[in-house]
Order: C-alpha cells, then sequence, then structure tokens
C-alpha cells in the first residue's frame, strides 16, 4: 500500500513540472492521475485480501475428516474413564481365565500378580467417533527378558470394548530405542491375544486363514499440520509411527516367506500403506491407513482388512516417567510396619542400644516361621581391630526376610557400598528377603528396600560387586561406570564444591551418590531414611544448578537425597 502511494505521489510531481497551458486543463489531469492511483490502489487491495486467504482456503480443502491422533494420559483424565474401570475389570478376570501362553518358546503366567498400568495410557483417535487406549501390563517377578505386554481396548458397536492382549518379545536394546523415542519392526515379533473369545493370533511367521497382522501408520501432530513423521515440526505433539493390526482372512505366511495378499484396502496388495509416502494430506476413507472410523468388531467384518484396524503404541515402563516415591512407597512402608512388629521389638530396642553404644558393628537377622515374625538376639562376630564390620549367620529354618546391622561412631552413618552389594546378594539369592537395614550411632536408621528382584538380578550380572569396589568392597571402584557416577556426586561434597545439607557432608555425600544410581540404573532397590518421628521415607534423587565457591562463577549440576513425603 505504501509503495503505491508514493508513486502516485511522484506521478502528481513529475506532472507539475512539465507545461500545461491552463488551470482547467491542470486540474482535468491532475483529476486524471488521482483516479488512476486509486484505481491501482484499490486493485492491490483486492488483491492483498485474495493473498491472505488462500492459505486458509488450501488447509480447509486439505483437511480430512479422520485425522489419527495419538497423545499420553492417565485413566482419571479420560472421559471414557467410568466404561474404562468395568473393561479393565474385565480383562483382569479373564487373565486369571487364561492363565498361561507361550510366546516363541516362553511361558507366561497370568494367573498371579498381574497389574494394569493407569497412570501412563496412551490414548489414540481416528476422527471423533473412533479411539483406542493402550495399557501396560506388570507382573511381578517378571524376569528381566519377559515379554512387553500391552492391554488394548477397542470400542465395540454395543457400548463396550474389543480386549487385544498384545505381547511383543523384544530385546534390551529394541525396548531402550523405544524408550528413546526411535522406532523398532515388531513384525514377527509378537502375539495378539482376543480376550473376549480367547483366541490367538500368533505373528511369528505361522500360516493362518483368519488372523491379525500387522501394519504401520502415522498419526497427525498436533498442529494439524505435519502428517508423515516429519522432523523438522515445533509441535507440542509430533507425527509417530504407530502399530496397526488388521483382521484378515487369507495365508499370513506360506513358509516360504511369501505373504498371502489375499486382502484388499491398499494399492500394493501386501499389507496397508503405512502412512502416506508422498507427504499428501490423505482425504480417502480412514485416512488410507486401515483405522476403524468408528466402533467396529473386526472379527464380525469381512476379513479384508479395510476401515477395520486396531492402532496401538507400545507401551514400557520409563524410568524417567515413573514417579520414584510412588513406585516404592508400598515397599518401603512394608519394612517400617515389619520394624515396628511386637514380637521383635525387644532384639530391635537392643540393637539401637548398640548402634549408640558399642564401638563394634552388632547385626541379627530377622526371620519368618510362617506364624510369626523373629529375630536373632544382636551379637557381634568381628576381629577389634576390625570394628567396621560384622557377619550375620542366617537361621536355616523360616524365611529370611530382612538383616540389620550398626554403624557405630567411627564411621559414616548411611549404608556402605559392600552393604548395598549384600543386600543385592541377599535379595537375589532368598526370594523372600525384602531389606537390609542399618541402625547409624545418631539415631537414624537406613534401609535398602527390594522393589524388583529380577532388576537386582540383572545389575548384579552387568556390575558385580568384585568388578565395582575396592579397599575390600568400602568403596566403589572409580574405573567402573557405576564408580565413577557414585563417587563424582560423592566427593562433590566431600571437596566442598556442593555445601552439605544436614550439617554432615560425608552422610550428605553417601545418601545423595547412592540415591542417583539407584534411579539412573534402574537397580530395583530403593534407599530409606527414618524421619524426626522414626518412620522409614524412601529417598529419591533431585538434581539442581549450583555455582561453586570462589570459582569465577563455574556452575555443575549438583545432585542430593530428598525424603518422599
Amino acid at each position: 500500500m505504501f509503495f503505491f502511494r508514493n508513486i502516485c505521489h511522484i506521478f502528481v510531481e513529475l506532472r507539475k513540472k512539465y507545461i500545461f497551458n491552463t488551470l482547467k486543463h491542470n486540474q482535468y489531469e491532475k483529476n486524471l492521475l488521482l483516479r488512476l492511483c486509486l484505481i491501482i490502489t484499490v486493485s492491490f487491495i483486492i488483491y492483498s485480501c485474495r493473498t491472505d486467504h488462500l492459505p486458509e482456503q488450501e488447509t480447509f480443502n486439505n483437511s480430512s475428516a479422520f485425522q489419527l491422533t495419538s497423545k499420553r494420559i492417565s485413566l482419571s483424565e479420560s472421559k471414557h474413564k467410568e466404561k474404562l474401570v468395568t473393561e479393565l475389570g474385565k480383562a483382569e478376570a479373564n487373565f486369571k481365565v487364561l492363565s498361561k501362553i507361550n510366546v516363541n518358546g516362553r511361558v507366561i503366567d497370568y494367573g498371579n500378580g498381574v497389574s494394569i498400568d493407569t497412570d501412563d495410557v496412551a490414548y489414540i483417535e481416528n476422527g471423533s467417533d473412533y479411539h483406542t487406549y493402550t495399557f501396560h501390563i506388570t507382573r511381578e517377578n517378571a524376569p528381566a527378558n519377559a515379554p512387553i505386554e500391552n492391554l488394548v481396548l477397542s470400542p465395540l458397536p454395543n457400548g463396550g470394548y474389543k480386549a487385544l492382549l498384545i505381547s511383543y518379545l523384544l530385546s534390551q536394546q529394541e525396548k531402550q530405542i523405544i524408550l528413546n523415542g526411535g522406532d523398532v519392526d515388531t513384525k514377527g515379533k509378537s502375539l495378539v491375544t482376543d480376550l473376549g473369545n480367547g483366541t490367538f493370533s500368533d505373528i511369528m511367521g505361522k500360516s493362518q486363514d483368519c488372523g491379525y497382522i500387522e501394519e504401520k501408520a502415522y498419526t497427525i501432530c498436533s498442529e494439524n499440520v505435519h502428517y508423515h513423521g516429519e522432523t523438522n515440526c515445533n509441535a507440542d505433539v509430533k507425527s509417530q509411527l504407530i502399530t496397526v493390526y488388521l483382521w484378515v482372512c487369507t495365508d499370513v505366511n506360506d513358509g516360504d516367506g511369501n505373504t498371502g495378499g489375499g486382502h484388499t484396502g491398499n494399492n500394493n496388495g501386501g499389507g496397508v500403506d503405512s502412512g502416506n509416502p508422498a507427504g499428501n494430506t490423505p482425504t480417502e476413507p480412514c485416512n488410507g491407513n486401515g483405522v476403524a472410523t468408528e466402533p467396529v468388531d473386526p472379527i464380525n467384518n469381512t476379513g479384508n482388512g479395510t476401515c477395520t484396524g486396531i492402532p496401538t503404541d507400545i507401551l514400557l515402563p520409563h524410568p524417567n516417567t515413573v514417579d520414584p516415591c510412588k513406585k516404592t512407597k508400598a515397599s518401603v512402608t512394608a519394612t517400617d510396619n515389619l520394624l515396628k512388629e511386637q514380637s521383635i521389638s525387644t532384639e530391635v530396642q537392643s540393637l539401637e542400644n548398640h548402634a549408640a553404644n558399642s564401638f563394634t558393628e552388632y547385626g541379627m537377622a530377622i526371620i519368618n516361621t510362617g506364624t510369626t515374625t523373629i529375630a536373632q538376639d544382636p551379637y557381634t562376630n568381628n576381629d577389634p581391630s576390625n570394628p567396621g564390620s560384622v557377619s550375620i549367620t542366617i537361621p536355616s529354618v523360616g524365611d529370611y526376610i530382612a538383616s540389620a546391622h550398626t554403624h557405630p561412631d567411627h564411621g559414616a552413618a548411611p549404608p556402605s557400598a559392600k552393604d548395598f552389594y549384600q543386600d543385592l546378594k541377599d535379595a537375589k539369592n532368598h526370594p523372600t528377603f525384602q531389606a537390609g537395614l542399618v541402625f547409624a550411632n545418631n539415631g537414624t536408621k537406613y534401609a535398602f528396600v527390594i522393589n524388583d528382584r529380577a532388576k537386582v538380578e540383572a545389575f548384579l550380572t552387568t556390575y558385580p560387586f568384585e568388578a565395582n569396589t575396592t579397599d575390600g568392597g568400602r568403596i566403589f571402584n572409580d574405573s567402573s561406570l557405576v564408580g565413577k557416577d557414585f563417587l563424582n556426586i560423592y566427593e562433590n561434597y566431600m571437596t566442598g564444591r556442593l555445601n552439605d545439607y544436614s550439617g554432615n557432608r560425608q552422610d550428605d555425600g553417601l545418601e545423595s551418590a547412592f540415591t542417583y544410581i539407584l534411579e539412573k540404573y534402574d537397580i530395583g532397590i530403593s534407599l530409606a531414611k527414618s524421619d524426626s518421628n522414626g518412620n522409614l521415607k524412601s529417598l529419591h534423587s533431585v538434581s539442581f544448578e549450583h555455582t561453586i565457591t570462589a570459582s569465577g562463577g563455574k556452575k555443575i549440576t549438583g545432585y542430593k537425597a530428598q525424603p518422599c513425603p
């Protein structure tokens, strides 16, 4: 607009410099030029308005009624919460009926200890009339190499939900790729079980007439701009690759690696198109990804996979997203209650007296006889010249559930590296072992509490005692990965780079270093500490930015142990 106004002004000024014989003639020329400027200006305004509206028109024309979106929510945030609670109850009941299934030679027992995580749920929509929910399933004492198990709920026309149990047989490396936000090819590595009728669909290369096959599709980003996994997207929720299960009546694999290709719904005869290779916004039914657009039971359909696909996103428990306080609360509370049992109160009080007054360490084992809890009379069996250790003898009768020993005033109050590894070994060797306790001279009690025995065993295999400690196991080895992480935090407190928070830099350094490595390496145990009321509370690691004193402004990331609420 400014450009054309200047052009008009120039025209007028130029005409003034040329010869005009009469005022009338001058006026006529000026009016003519002004009319010309007005026409040009109005034309420009109309053109500008047209240009401004084109992008909106393009977006509207290219939008689709069925946009595949995915996000993470909790059950409490779901608008279908009441129905889902009922469906989850049905699923848990079906687990027990299902009892055991075999995934590629590995038997999975669903009879006991099965729980459904409702805090981290994958919610997927394909338009306003279709959605799915995916939940991660946790089993007690599952081995480290156990399959990843998800429960997928897809709405049915009758108002209920179809429940699919999907098991993924993935390596530790593949699990980590998924946790880091990467994509893993899961074809040939999953088993689908319909919990409604107990049918199985093994996608391990077996030949079937009808069954679920696995394909991929892209979601659209939260700003409705990208829909092919673009990496340059600035939306809060980016386009991502998800898994779609299609019920197809054809030979999945004839033994020679040939897929039947007998179903319709795509352009290549080899499964549903996984997204939009050309990068165009889809406008055909169900976005060209095979995902259902309304409640449907694929098994009651024609079995051609068209617009009946059930979308899901593989869910694993992410160490960084699981609240450490919530994860450890039950086990720490159980250990706290154990210490307060009346049947061992005499022994507990005796050990407290030894912690306050004895120069050598005392210890005892805590046993469950099946009918009651008992404890040994505290004793010491160490060399007086080496008062900083005690060997606890485990009785041959009853279940060994905990150990407890003292730390006199000539040593640090928190557990040592040797205590840490001894408790890990006890957890591995004794299935009933729950905690290793330390009664400190200052009245504080500490406990390494077992939360996940399988993770404990995995850590011991990867970071064995001999290779990761030194000086007889008293301290960590600075040449090992876990040792470097531990000592870096511990030495920050001991050298004064970080300020102590309790008045004792050694205790603060040990507490902070232990809580850090327990969470970073997801070891399967937690460190608890008694509060001012004598109750055990789990400690968790908190990071903060710290400027080192007299360093010229040098900043480091510090870590400290903080009690859970």
